[in-house]
């Protein structure tokens, strides 16, 4: 029998729980942001309420889905953990793997791999089409293990962040106005926002490119102080040089979408996001942007966003027709 027959066993809702919570705490401790920690906490209310329904009581399923997975079970506890969570994207089922988290002390022993073949299989079982996850980039051991495993690079992306306040709030770029989106930028907008964001990373950043579109319903929104969005364009002379639209969230940070081509994205984020910090200064939430990595760095940085990190976006495909792993 294998260690991992020995060792690994599906995630118990009413007992693993706590254990999971500790261990992608210890794992992560250095680069959990404020998301990660609240889905920490959020792990924490479901043992509380596992316990509080008792032995009897079956766990209601919206609960089971963002915490099912996998566990291995070493000298008493339990030393590492995967998370599976399920997608829709473009019509496919997809299966993300988060939170490979393996205690240090337990570390190259073969325990991530073993839980990350598992999730495949899983996935595979299950009918899912295809297997993603997401690596920070210095973070090579990680990166090769996965792409020995069969997993495919498909986007490298950047996650800057403003904090309320710190970002600079006004920076003037010569020549280039910012006003309001007008209805006739919504056309190269969009045409934009499809190459920042395209279909294998907006399914993941819970981005639809239709809610930011203008309309009757937004314009009545917004009269009525409702606002579903916020666009701004950056222009030179009449040149639309680019758009930002800011989407408010129920999560810690609210996103911000930058549409520019690359001929002209550096005076457009230059121009547009102190507008944007500015004009949201009294809501005093974080705001983010997903960008490209390695693309107009140095813009970013000249407006005060900093850099929050980078991941690299990894695919695999379980079935013939969409390409196969090297686990089929």
């Amino acid at each position: 029998m294998s260690d991992a027959n020995l060792h690994m066993r599906a995630v118990d809702l009413r007992r693993d729980l706590d254990a999971v919570a500790d261990l992608i705490d210890t794992c992560f401790s250095t680069t959990l942001d404020k998301d990660g920690r609240d889905y920490v906490r959020y792990i924490r209310r479901m043992a509380n309420y596992a316990r509080f329904l008792g032995q009897n009581e079956r766990m209601p399923d919206r609960y089971a889905v963002p915490l099912n997975g996998w566990v291995w079970e070493q000298d008493g506890r339990i030393v590492g953990n995967l998370t599976l969570i399920p997608h829709r994207k473009q019509g496919k089922h997809v299966m993300l793997i988060a939170n490979v988290a393996v205690l240090p002390e337990y570390r190259r022993k073969g325990i991530g791999r073993a839980l990350t073949e598992q999730g495949i299989a899983s996935a595979r079982v299950q009918g899912f089409d295809e297997v993603w996850l997401q690596v920070r980039d210095d973070n090579p051991a990680a990166e090769h293990l996965y792409r020995q495993l069969g997993f495919v690079e498909r986007s490298r992306r950047t996650t800057w962040l403003a904090e309320p306040g710190k970002a600079l709030s006004h920076l003037q770029v010569p020549d280039v106005r910012v006003t309001n989106r007008r209805n006739e930028d919504w056309l190269p907008q969009q045409e934009w926002l499809e190459t920042t964001y395209p279909a294998d990373v907006a399914w993941n950043l819970g981005f639809d490119a239709e809610r930011l579109k203008p309309g009757l319903v937004p314009t009545i929104k917004a009269i009525l102080g409702d606002l579903p969005f916020r666009s701004w364009s950056a222009r030179w002379e009449h040149r639309l040089l680019g758009v930002a639209s800011w989407e408010p969230s129920t999560s810690p940070t609210d996103p911000v979408w930058l549409a520019a081509p690359p001929e002209s994205e550096d005076a457009a984020i230059r121009a547009l996001l102190p507008e944007v910090v500015y004009a949201l200064r009294r809501r005093r939430k974080p705001l983010t942007v997903n960008y490209p990595a390695g693309r107009a760095v140095e813009a970013f940085q000249a407006t005060g966003w900093r850099w929050h990190n980078t991941l690299i976006w990894m695919e695999i495909r379980l079935h013939p027709e969409t390409g196969s792993s090297i686990l089929a």
